[in-house]
């Protein structure tokens, strides 16, 4: 979610630093970057990495035996001490900003809250589980547990937000705020995972769980207590491989950013 990571680094080059940061799927790496500190990280990845047939594509396919994405490449290979990119997780760990990842259980389809300290050096399993996108991944095997994607079970984690202490929530969403998703698609992408079949319940009804997430988010917005922010010109789809699109989304995230910043302050 370039859009995201371009107001995460709005924030840090403001100063800015939330109390605590929720991300799912996406944005759980853009979340670590932003904990951490380091501006800049999150875009290498989406106009550069990710265009690496190691990462995204039939090799990765094949190398993991099913996944579109390999997600330990991405967060292990590349992110890791002595990787090309890696997460300052001194850095990340010395923050005054929390972080809570979103992942969905596979086999029960509750929602799963991963705390800060779960990352440790080299070691990003609960970011592989947040990312695992059906279609994409197969469930990412993570501590004993499969997982998939956050977004199944918790796309928008107002409520865990608000349960975590927060009076002050900004969202970042991939399509405006007053896009309400039809589940067109949703009935056949969960047909594809049947051997999950309480994840692929999740799945046939994600529209009706998000739009009432939406909902929810627009209602705070309306008390002044939300901020949404979204890509107004600029929407891609997932594993986006037009550079300039990326980059526009990230330029359009930098000014959105500070919006976010002046709402937190």
């Amino acid at each position: 979610m370039a859009f995201a990571s371009g107001v995460f680094d709005c924030l840090l080059e403001k100063g800015v630093r939330a109390d605590l940061c929720i991300g799912v799927s996406a944005g759980a790496a853009n979340c670590c970057s932003y904990v951490s500190g380091q501006v800049g990280r999150n875009i290498k990845f989406y106009t550069g990495y990710n265009f690496s047939p190691r990462a995204i594509g039939p090799i990765a396919w094949i190398r993991t035996g099913g996944s579109l994405v390999d997600l330990d490449y991405i967060y292990g290979t590349l992110s890791n001490r002595d990787g090309k990119c890696p997460l300052d997780i001194d850095s990340y760990r010395a923050s005054p900003v929390d972080a809570v990842f979103v992942a969905t259980d596979a086999d029960t389809g509750e929602a799963v809250y991963f705390s800060k300290d779960e990352l440790t050096q080299d070691s990003y399993g609960a970011i592989c589980a947040s990312s695992a996108m059906p279609g994409a991944c197969r469930p990412y095997s993570y501590r004993g547990r499969r997982y998939f994607d956050g977004y199944l079970s918790d796309p928008l984690p107002i409520e865990k937000a608000l349960e975590l202490g927060a009076d002050r929530i900004v969202v970042l969403l991939t399509l405006p705020k007053d896009h309400l998703r039809s589940g067109k698609a949703d009935a056949a992408a969960a047909q594809k995972m049947s051997k999950y079949p309480q994840a692929a319940k999740l799945q046939a009804g994600y529209a009706q769980l998000y739009n009432s997430k939406l909902r929810k988010a627009l209602q705070l917005e309306k008390e002044g207590r939300a901020l949404l922010l979204f890509p107004e010109g600029n929407h891609i789809v997932s594993l986006e491989k037009n550079r300039k699109k990326i980059q526009a989304l990230y330029r359009e995230g930098l000014e959105k950013g500070l919006m976010a910043a002046d709402f937190l302050k």
